[in-house]
C-alpha cells in the first residue's frame, strides 16, 4: 500500500458545520454487538500515552515557526488524507484509525514540560512563539472523515482537516500514523474474512469460519500488537488471543493448544495413563479445548519422542476422538 499522504491548500475561511464524530452506524463494516460497547463508546482520550503534542516530526514545529515568524500562522487551511494505491495490489481499503484520531483531536496541547523541551531544541526561536505553541488548542479546527470500516478508493480522502495553517501542519504526521497502520491491518483482515466466506460457500451454505487473530508474540512491539489486535477484529476476525486487548476494547479472546502442554505432561511411558487426567483441566473451557484438538494432532505427527512417534501420533487422534464424542 502506498501509505497516505496529506495535500494541503491555503483557501478563504467558509462557515461550515463539523461531522459528527466517527461511528460504525450504517457502516460497510462487518460490525458486531460488542463493538460498540467499548471501542465506539465516549470519544475520550487515546489508548496510547505516546500519543500526545510531540509525536510529529521535527521540521512541523520548524514550519510552524516560519509560518508564526511569517505572519501566516492564521491563514485558512485544508489538508487531505489519502493514498495513491491499494494494499495487497487489491482494488479496496477499508477506512479505519478516525476513532483514535478523534481522540487525539480531544486531547491536542502541548504541555510546560514539553514547551521547555522545544525551547531547548530551538534556542534562536523567539520567546513568544512558545508562547503561543502553549495556548493552541483544535477548538478552531473543523473535521470531516470516513467512518471506521468504510471502503474507500485511491486518491479519495479518508480525512479532511480545515484550520488555520500551522495548526493543520501540527497535526499532519500524527494523523497519518494513526491511519495507515490502521487501514492496512484492517484491509487485510477484511480480505482473510472475504476469501474465507467464499471459499466457504463453494459447497453450499455453511456456518462461517472463525478466524482467531494470534499475533501478539510476533507483533511490532506492544503497541503493534494493541493496535493489530484491535483492527484486525474491526476488519473481521471473530476474536483475538490479545487479553489487553480484549480488555480495552470489549474483543472476545480466544486461544488454541499449543505443543508445550503436550511436551509438559506427557511421555510415552505415561501417555495412555496421563493423557485424560491432564487434558480435562484443559477441558474446562470447551470452545478453546475443541479448537485446539485437530492441532495437537498435526503438530505431535512430526514428533520424535523415544522410538516410536507414529504410535503417539495415532493415540492422540483416538483420544481427541474419545473427548470429542464422550465430554462434550
Amino acid at each position: 500500500m502506498t501509505a497516505a499522504s496529506m495535500t494541503a491548500a491555503v483557501v478563504p475561511k467558509i462557515p461550515t458545520a463539523a461531522l459528527t464524530p466517527t461511528t460504525t452506524e450504517g457502516s460497510s463494516a462487518r460490525v458486531r454487538s460488542s463493538y460498540g460497547s467499548k471501542m465506539l463508546a465516549e470519544i475520550g482520550s487515546v489508548h496510547n500515552s505516546c500519543v500526545d503534542a510531540l509525536l510529529t516530526d521535527f521540521y512541523q514545529i520548524t514550519m510552524a515557526y516560519a509560518y508564526w515568524k511569517t505572519d501566516k500562522h492564521e491563514q485558512w487551511a485544508v489538508f487531505d488524507a489519502y493514498f495513491r494505491k491499494c494494499p495487497f495490489k487489491g482494488e479496496y481499503c477499508v477506512a479505519a484509525g478516525q476513532n483514535e484520531v478523534v481522540r487525539f483531536l480531544n486531547t491536542f496541547g502541548f504541555s510546560a514540560s514539553q514547551i521547555e523541551y522545544l525551547k531547548e531544541q530551538m534556542p534562536t526561536a523567539e520567546p513568544a512563539f512558545f508562547d503561543y505553541l502553549a495556548g493552541l488548542d483544535t477548538s478552531k479546527l473543523i473535521v470531516f472523515g470516513m467512518r471506521e470500516g468504510e471502503i474507500v478508493f485511491p486518491n479519495e480522502p479518508l480525512l479532511r482537516i480545515e484550520g488555520p495553517l500551522i495548526l493543520c501542519q501540527l497535526l499532519e504526521t500524527t494523523l497519518l500514523n494513526l491511519l495507515n497502520f490502521p487501514c492496512l491491518i484492517t484491509t487485510n483482515a477484511a480480505r482473510y474474512r472475504q476469501v474465507a466466506t467464499a471459499s466457504n460457500y463453494n459447497e453450499g451454505p455453511k456456518k462461517d469460519p472463525i478466524l482467531i487473530e494470534m499475533g501478539t508474540r510476533r507483533a511490532q512491539g506492544p503497541d503493534g500488537a494493541f493496535t493489530a489486535s484491535r483492527y484486525a477484529y474491526l476488519g473481521g476476525f471473530d476474536s483475538t488471543s490479545n487479553v489487553k486487548a480484549g480488555h480495552a476494547f470489549g474483543i472476545p479472546i480466544k486461544g488454541i493448544i499449543i505443543i508445550i502442554i503436550i511436551l509438559r505432561f506427557f511421555a510415552t511411558s505415561t501417555l495412555r495413563r496421563t493423557f485424560r487426567k491432564s487434558f480435562l483441566g484443559f477441558a474446562r473451557f470447551p470452545e478453546i479445548f475443541l479448537e485446539g484438538l485437530n492441532n495437537i494432532a498435526v503438530l505431535t505427527s512430526n514428533m520424535r519422542l523415544n522410538r516410536k512417534p507414529r504410535h503417539l501420533s495415532i493415540l492422540l487422534l483416538k483420544q481427541s476422538k474419545y473427548l470429542k464424542n464422550n465430554i462434550f
